[in-house]
C-alpha cells in the first residue's frame, strides 16, 4: 500500500511541476540574448533518419535484441505491483 502511495505521490508532482517552468520564449539570459527553444522533429523526420541510420550503419540492427532485452521485465514488474 505504501508504495503506490508513493508512486502516487511522485505522478502527481511529474504533474504538477511543468506548470511552474517559465516559458523559454519570454526567458532572457544575463547577457541579454533569448533562449532559442529546442524545435524536435515530426515523426515522419524521425523514421527518415532511422532508414538514413540504417543504411549507412548497418551494424545498428545488433543493438535491436539488447533493446528489447532492456524492457522485457516490465511486464512482471508492473504485475507485482499492481498485483494484476
Amino acid at each position: 500500500m505504501f508504495l503506490k502511495i508513493v508512486f502516487l505521490v511522485l505522478t502527481l508532482t511529474g504533474v504538477v511541476l511543468p506548470l511552474f517552468l517559465a516559458d523559454p520564449y519570454k526567458m532572457i539570459r544575463t547577457d541579454g540574448t533569448r533562449v532559442t527553444p529546442i524545435r524536435h522533429p515530426s515523426w515522419k523526420t524521425e523514421f527518415v533518419s532511422l532508414f538514413v541510420a540504417l543504411r549507412t550503419d548497418p551494424w545498428i540492427v545488433l543493438l535491436f535484441p539488447m533493446f528489447f532485452a532492456s524492457n522485457y521485465f516490465y511486464t512482471w514488474r508492473e504485475s507485482d505491483i499492481t498485483g494484476k
